[in-house]
């Protein structure tokens, strides 16, 4: 049967008072919707206009329904034509999101150009994306005036869970100074910027804030975690994290323009920071890490970035740390180009590995400084290994500088291993490639190439540095010893030992070895103890060595402990080595006379050369 329309033709009257027949359109001239009779209700009910199916779908469902699923601004009345004011249309897009529990958590924004004259302020479980910054349009939120764009509401002690931020132009770069961030992040868990464009303003000064804060307020440490950036362009903008954890930036270009640091961390833990391109900032550099409280910052990984300088900048630094305690740092399969000062510096760092990093023509700026600077302030900075990194210095300077420099800072750097780094410099490259003249303790470098120019420059300083050089085939291994101490007996015989280095595994052949050696520091200065090296440390109620605690070099008889250097020099083979180790024990044994102070001090030099042989 053909489907019936009713219609009564001019006809007024209170909707509440009227009853309209089955069928029957009418129209509420207040609430400017459809109602359809059914025969007995007063005033009919509202239309639920174009009920439909969609393409593979099952279930029909209205427009209404459909536009609720996203919170579009311009429903609540945005513009977005770059002239009128948008800051209540499009809070108010944030509060309905916030308040709808049940409805959409996605704040769309339309292409255009927003202006705000005060934040914006989103809420946990909302998502504010735009279409991006595709050409010729972007979903554009700007302002003209120094205020924060996007943030939390940042209530003390409150997590916001889950704010994400996708697709949108933030734009400050028409304000000249500018004293907060483009977006704040207080107390987050789970959430995100991606594929944003961050602008800020290229007449910006060092110590204006610009970019993305995310930072703490009032909750317990570690307890703010897991915001993530991704996919996202900062332009004369940078990332500030304070006492936030388990950050996450990846896969984005950021450019701090003028900023003292491109991406800064404060107190933060289990950062990780990978797949960048990083314009450096200009004097704390590209990554920089420092805290205000002790035994914050730990677990940081910096891999697979590209550290560059803006060349209308100078007194750049590739990654700085300069903090109290900062535990395990990973520095890996970075590059550094044209960094003007240090490619890396680092300062107080406990467990710092670097690794796999090109350094090409960095220290440009500054001949003095080194690719790579460790300075100690502390005795509990230890434990450092620099491995299989790549330096290039193509510019035509005489450098003054090092690859690798190990400075004194109130204390002298501890367990620096230095191993299989490639260096490529000009043949009038006029400095060390390792400085550890002003101080290391218990420092090995060995199967670097090449190992002849300047391998190294060694003078007082730290208490045992050991260096290894050679064909690969062919080594030596020198340990530099300053007032190492070594406790000795008293008025009894012991056998005492002090690993002074570790030969790579593999068959070792040892074949000369050679002791320059002085022991001071013992009140009974008329002991003349047996001195010799072995592949176990001596021990025990001995006073002469014996077996493997003399079998690299025999032990001979000192002739005294008051400083007197004795030498030995031995040009046989003495020992083939197998394994996976081969740690070398210089060794000392006596009938030690009574002493007041039985700390001895050893002074002096060992020389090992050995071999690498076939299995």
């Amino acid at each position: 049967m053909a489907t019936e329309l009713k219609l009564r033709r001019d006809v007024t009257g209170d909707i509440d008072a009227m009853t309209p027949a089955e069928g029957e359109p009418i129209y509420d001239t207040t609430t400017k919707r459809l109602r359809l009779g059914d025969g007995s209700t007063v005033g009919g009910t509202a239309m639920a206009l174009n009920s439909e199916t969609a393409t593979g779908s099952v279930t029909a469902r209205t427009m209404a329904l459909r536009f609720a699923d996203v919170i579009n601004v311009k429903d609540f009345g945005a513009v977005g034509d770059g002239v009128a004011d948008d800051t209540s249309e499009i809070q108010a897009a944030l509060d309905h999101c916030r308040d709808d529990a049940a409805g959409s958590a996605a704040v769309f924004v339309p292409p255009g150009d927003y202006l705000i004259s005060s934040a914006l302020i989103i809420y946990s479980d909302c998502r504010i994306y735009g279409v991006g910054k595709a050409s010729g349009r972007s979903s554009r939120i700007f302002a003209t005036t120094d205020i924060t764009l996007l943030k939390t509401p940042g209530a003390s002690g409150v997590v916001y869970f889950g704010v994400t931020i996708e697709g949108l132009n933030l734009d400050r770069s028409t304000i000249a100074t500018t004293t907060t961030p483009h977006v704040e992040i207080i107390n987050p868990q789970f959430g995100s910027i991606r594929d944003c464009y961050v602008l800020g303003s290229s007449s910006m000064a060092s110590t204006d804030i610009s970019g993305l804060l995310v930072r703490n307020n009032g909750v317990t440490w570690a307890g703010t975690w897991n915001f993530h950036v991704s996919s996202t362009a900062f332009n004369m903008a940078g990332i500030k994290i304070d006492n936030v954890t388990d950050m996450v930036i990846t896969h984005s270009d950021i450019w701090g323009g003028k900023l003292a640091a491109t991406i800064e961390i404060i107190d933060g833990a289990s950062a990780y920071i990978a797949f960048n391109d990083i314009i450096c900032g200009v004097t704390q550099g590209g990554v920089y890490i420092h805290e205000s409280v002790a035994a914050r910052n730990s677990f940081i990984d910096i891999i697979g970035n590209d550290f560059t300088t803006d060349p209308a900048q100078s007194e750049t630094t590739g990654v700085g740390v300069d903090s109290s305690d900062n535990n395990r740092l990973l520095i890996t399969n970075n590059q550094f180009t044209g960094i003007e000062e240090e490619g890396i510096k680092l300062s107080q760092v406990f467990g710092a590995t670097i690794t796999n990093n090109m350094f090409s023509t960095c220290n440009s700026g500054d001949n003095s400084k080194a690719d790579i600077l460790l300075t100690a302030v502390s005795s509990t900075e230890l434990d450092t290994i620099i491995s299989g990194n790549f330096h290039v210095n193509v510019t035509a300077i005489s450098n003054e500088g090092a690859v690798v420099l190990l400075t004194n800072g109130g204390a002298v750097p501890n367990f620096v291993t230095i191993t299989n780094n490639i260096i490529r410099t000009p043949s009038f490259y006029a400095s060390p490639v390792y400085d550890i003249s002003s101080g290391g303790n218990n420092v090995q470098v060995h199967g670097n190439q090449p190992s002849g120019i300047h391998q190294a420059f060694l003078s007082a300083g730290g208490t045992s540095i050991v260096i290894h050089s050679g064909d690969g085939i062919n080594q030596t291994a020198v340990v530099t010893l300053t007032a190492e101490a070594l406790t000795v007996g008293s008025s009894a015989s012991l056998g005492v030992g002090l690993n002074i280095c570790n030969v790579p595994p593999g068959n070792v052949t040892i074949h000369s070895s050679f002791i320059d050696v002085a022991l001071s520091g013992v009140s009974t200065t008329n002991d003349t103890p047996e001195v010799g090296l072995g592949t176990v440390q001596a021990s025990g109620a001995v006073s002469t060595l014996t077996s493997t605690q003399d079998d690299i070099m025999a032990g001979v008889a000192m002739a005294d402990t008051n400083g007197t250097a004795y030498i030995n020099s031995v040009a046989t083979l003495v020992n083939r080595l197998t394994g996976d180790g081969h740690a070398i024990w210089l060794n000392f044994a006596d009938a030690w006379g009574a002493n007041a102070d039985a700390v001895a001090a050893i002074t002096g030099t060992v020389r090992i050369n050995y071999t690498f042989n076939e299995a």
